[in-house]
């Protein structure tokens, strides 16, 4: 629910910033070349969202995603802030866009966050996963790469590092097929 939610406020803010860069560019000197300025931008616009795995709309998708980025959008904050710097004055918004662009980046930075996200996007591909216990295999593969570590002299046993308990863990699984 919060992400349709979250879409539809973006395609409201969308379809308000087209609107009014499309009222804007009805301009005395060209207003054909205004209008064709901005129907190309919003066919870059669409190409990007409806067409991101082509490489033009890829490219797009890039550059529109970096600013909803933490450090893009800090960054947005900050230079919209420094236009509203002039001759030594700071107009009204600017000291509150400077400290939403450095919450913004310490918020964002903190291990806690990072972590809680991991734990989101985990459990949002666990329970779209599903665990079939009926199949059988013929073989399993096994990347056992990081898993032992590098041969000691006069050492005759093999030493399993952290990763190392797949190794057990695969052949037991395949003792049981």
């Amino acid at each position: 629910m919060p992400e349709l939610l979250a879409r539809i406020l973006f395609l409201f803010l969308l379809f308000s910033l087209i609107k009014s860069w499309w009222d804007q560019s009805g301009g005395k000197d060209n207003p054909l070349i205004d209008r064709l300025r901005v129907l190309l931008l919003i066919s870059l616009l669409f190409l990007a969202f409806f067409a991101p795995d082509t490489p033009v709309g890829a490219a797009i998708f890039g550059l529109i995603a970096f600013f909803f980025k933490p450090l893009g959008f800090s960054i947005t904050l900050l230079v919209i802030a420094s236009a509203l710097i002039t001759n030594g004055g700071i107009r009204n918004p600017a000291p509150r866009m400077i400290l939403a662009a450095l919450l913004v980046l310490i918020l964002s930075s903190m291990p806690v966050v990072a972590y809680w996200f991991a734990d989101q996007a985990e459990r949002d591909a666990a329970a779209r996963t599903t665990v079939c216990c009926d199949e059988t295999a013929a073989a399993i593969v096994l990347l056992g790469k990081g898993t032992t570590n590098s041969h000691v002299a006069n050492r005759e046993t093999i030493q399993l590092t952290d990763t190392g308990n797949r190794l057990p863990y695969a052949a037991v699984c395949t003792k049981k097929n």
